[in-house]
């Protein structure tokens, strides 16, 4: 129960971060398409973002994740 709770927590923090990186309610450039690349190409790690990866694949599985499939 606790290491769901941690999943669940952690997923959620990923979630509110993404959102608070999208100036909501701010006026928005103009959309570009979007590109192919690599995390790092855009400032990202991609070891982290393989650790959310297997985390959210982890909580589809273990059906924490309503709707989610």
């Amino acid at each position: 129960m606790r290491k769901t709770l941690s999943v669940m927590m952690f997923i959620t923090l990923c979630f509110v971060t993404l959102l608070g990186n999208m100036n909501v309610g701010h006026a928005q450039p103009k959309a570009t398409k979007l590109s192919y690349g690599t995390p790092e190409r855009v400032g990202m790690d991609g070891e982290k973002l393989s650790e959310v990866d297997l985390a959210v694949k982890k909580a589809i599985s273990d059906g924490i994740t309503p709707g989610a499939t």
